[in-house]
């Protein structure tokens, strides 16, 4: 949702990926040096916006296509199959709960995510990590 959101809006000012490690959400977002700020903020009011108002049943329902979709994805290859069906195991969930997870996907509700962001996104309390080059081009680099 916060790709989504982020894109279709300020498709000018970043580019947006994000990644999910253990419980912890990452989004990387790429811009000019010019726009850093803007994109600083950007980010900052998209993520305490989930806080604010729930998601459009659009962006639920993308959001829900694509975590679904994207797992199912994974889970093409015997590695990742491995992992997965193991940490259900280990968490004691049991193998069994990784074939429900798309179908409980597809009933999570804007109001369960509105709860869940007024729990965890702080916006007084949050890491932000800048990467600044010097201009440099790519032939100085090299």
């Amino acid at each position: 949702v916060f790709f989504f959101s982020s894109r279709r809006r300020h498709t000018r000012y970043i580019s947006v990926t994000g990644v999910q490690t253990c419980a912890l959400p990452i989004y990387y977002l790429a811009t000019s040096p010019n726009n850093a700020d803007t994109a600083r903020q950007i980010a900052l009011n998209v993520l305490t916006g989930f806080k604010d108002q729930p998601l459009t049943d659009e962006e639920l329902q993308r959001a829900r296509n694509y975590t679904a979709g994207s797992f199912v994805i994974y889970l093409q290859s015997n590695a990742n199959q491995a992992d997965v069906y193991a940490r259900s195991e280990l968490f004691g969930k049991g193998y069994r709960a990784i074939d429900k997870y798309p179908d409980i996907i597809y009933r999570v509700r804007a109001d369960q995510v509105l709860a869940v962001a007024e729990k965890y996104f702080a916006d007084k309390y949050y890491a932000l990590g800048m990467i600044k080059g010097k201009g440099a081009s790519v032939d100085e680099r090299e």
